[in-house]
């Protein structure tokens, strides 16, 4: 995921391509995860999208921090 603050534009990188939308394509994003040993692993951040053929962009893989830091940049991008 790359954004263009000045564009207002988001892309979404994917291993056949990517796709590029205005921020208005964003509907809403929720940042979830599992704890495990007092540890929160398994970091997603699902982003709900205006797009009948992309319906949904779940970003896996995450660090706690690289969570919170992109879950931190979403709120003040769309706010």
């Amino acid at each position: 995921m790359a954004f263009n603050e000045t564009e207002r534009k988001v892309a979404f990188v994917f291993s056949d391509g990517a796709k590029i939308y205005d921020f208005s394509i964003i509907r809403t994003w929720q940042r979830t995860w599992t704890v495990r040993n007092g540890r929160e692993t398994q970091n997603i951040i699902n982003i709900t999208l205006r797009d009948a053929h992309l319906p949904l962009v779940k970003i896996a893989g995450l660090s706690s921090n690289d969570a919170e830091v992109w879950d931190a940049k979403l709120g003040a991008l769309l706010a």
